[in-house]
């Protein structure tokens, strides 16, 4: 396992490792979202949203983004966790 400008990657290309460092980012993002939306406007949560979130699950997404369905669903079930709060 090697990590390289962020991305993680092991010897069989398999990106499961940096997808579960990418989902325990998103998780420790929606805590302190699911925090802040009693103390902030819809607009400012937005903007929270994209840079805590959106900014993890964007970056070197063309390397990592075309792997199994089943090692993806680890984050897009945290994901559409977020879109589906009354929040975002």
């Amino acid at each position: 396992m090697s990590k390289y400008l962020g991305v993680v990657s092991d010897s069989k290309l398999s990106w499961s490792s940096h997808i579960a460092q990418v989902k325990k980012q998103i998780s420790k993002a929606y805590e302190a979202l699911s925090r802040l939306r009693h103390y902030l406007p819809i607009n400012t949560l937005i903007t929270v949203y994209y840079s805590l979130v959106y900014s993890h699950l964007q970056y070197a997404i063309s390397s990592w983004g075309s792997s199994s369905p089943s090692i993806l669903k680890l984050t897009k079930t945290i994901h559409n966790k977020i879109i589906r709060t009354d929040y975002i």
